[in-house]
């Protein structure tokens, strides 16, 4: 007889657990996404004032991650991409912009 009622119970909670166990998992992913964008819209912010755009940025925090960070940790973003860059067109077209934009305006005269 308890055996009988043990498996109606179980088969009547069982619902319960998965839809409890559900929602745990849909609110811990809710947060890692929220967690994740809030780190996306910080390196856009670090960036824009370097005058990088967010992605030039994350590559300048992995690059610092690695032996470069280790080798010379006090180099700002403009001068690690611009190292690790070489001479692309493209990276210099970045360097480039990047300085513009950190640097004051030059007087002419």
């Amino acid at each position: 007889m308890k055996l009988k009622f043990s498996l109606f119970a179980l088969l009547l909670l069982s619902p319960l657990i998965q839809a409890a166990e559900q929602t745990t998992v849909n609110n811990s992913q809710a947060v890692a996404d929220q967690l994740q964008q809030s780190q996306v819209s910080k390196t856009a912010e670090q960036g824009q004032l370097w005058g990088l755009s967010g992605e030039d940025y994350q590559r300048y925090r992995q690059l610092m991650e690695g032996p470069r960070g280790t080798q010379s940790p006090g180099l700002d973003p403009l001068t690690v991409l611009g190292i690790e860059a070489g001479a692309t067109p493209s990276a210099k077209s970045t360097l480039n912009n990047g300085l513009n934009r950190s640097l004051p305006a030059r007087r002419k005269s």
